[in-house]
């Protein structure tokens, strides 16, 4: 139910920005080509927050847990394909996988891949701000799923960022990412679910 809640939303904010974007601008101001962004992101100072709602109370038990050292840092690949274009805002979407990472206290490893819609702000400095917005896929190897105990699914994924560009096409960004997914487990009814926080740095090239 989360998930196609989520897919709704971002259709209805697509539709939304796509129409706004047509009526309050020209056309000659849109039509320009698509920007294709492909990246690396290196993931450090991430937190992972557990959560449980037993069956038989109404308070939410909430466990922390940190990715910390040089061999816990995460990494991601991703793209934003950029496709409607104004004077100050674009609009496009995108995907990003994380290869799995593991907790300072934790054998096993986790990741989410997301897509998403995106919408960037121009700046006049031309720093260019933007916003990711739509679902994920949450999956663990063996160990953190406990060799299958575990069922893992993606619910929301949400980023904040800025990038500038370089000559010949390389651009830079600095962003924080929030992703949420359900840990359902077999033969009980208490609820778990986690929230995970990552702030990024990465570099990528840009074709027009």
């Amino acid at each position: 139910m989360k998930r196609y809640f989520h897919a709704q939303l971002i259709y209805f904010l697509f539709l939304f920005c796509f129409s706004f974007s047509q009526n309050y601008y020209s056309i000659s101001n849109i039509n320009k080509p698509i920007t294709f962004y492909p990246r690396f992101n290196l993931d450090g100072l991430g937190t992972f927050k557990l959560h449980f709602l037993l069956e038989n109370s109404d308070d939410d038990l909430v466990l922390e847990y940190r990715n910390k050292g040089p061999k816990n840092l995460g990494y991601t690949i991703g793209a934003d394909i950029i496709f409607q274009k104004t004077k100050w805002i674009n609009f496009g979407g995108g995907f990003e996988i994380q290869f799995e990472r593991q907790l300072s206290d934790s054998l096993g490893g986790f990741g989410f891949n997301s897509f998403y819609g995106i919408i960037q702000i121009n700046s006049s400095s031309g720093l260019i701000y933007f916003a990711r917005y739509g679902d994920t896929n949450f999956h663990g190897d063996s160990d953190f799923k406990s060799d299958g105990f575990f069922y893992l699914a993606g619910s929301a994924y949400a980023s904040v960022g800025i990038l500038t560009r370089f000559s010949d096409n390389i651009f830079v960004e600095i962003s924080r990412s929030y992703m949420q997914g359900d840990i359902n487990y077999y033969g009980g009814n208490d609820l778990m679910w986690c929230e995970y926080e990552t702030y990024n740095i990465g570099v990528g090239y840009y074709f027009e």
